[in-house]
């Protein structure tokens, strides 16, 4: 359990200092503020993204109990535009490069 504890602080930190994760928190404390866009948002997410894969967090209240549970979904790849949008699967499927790797 201390094991699995340090794991999870480590990468707090990690997310903490990781300049594309302060720069999602940002935009979504400005749509939280100024009215949420869900096209707006995703456009804005895929170019912080930088093509790495994102996941979708939702935290709810337990109804009539102190409870909470927090929900994850991977998305995936966010491309600014939705029909190139890619899962982490599909990526795997595509054929491999043609050109070697040096």
């Amino acid at each position: 359990m201390d094991k699995l504890v340090s794991h999870i602080l480590k990468n707090m930190q990690t997310m903490a200092h990781d300049e594309v994760m302060m720069g999602l928190v940002a935009l979504y404390r400005r749509h939280k503020e100024k009215g949420f866009r869900p096209d707006a948002f995703r456009q804005e997410a895929a170019l912080l993204s930088e093509g790495e894969s994102m996941y979708a967090f939702q935290l709810c209240q337990v109804k009539d109990t102190d409870k909470k549970v927090l929900h994850l979904e991977l998305l995936g790849i966010i491309l600014e535009d939705d029909e190139q949008s890619q899962t982490i699967d599909e990526l795997e499927d595509a054929p491999p490069s043609k050109r070697p790797r040096r």
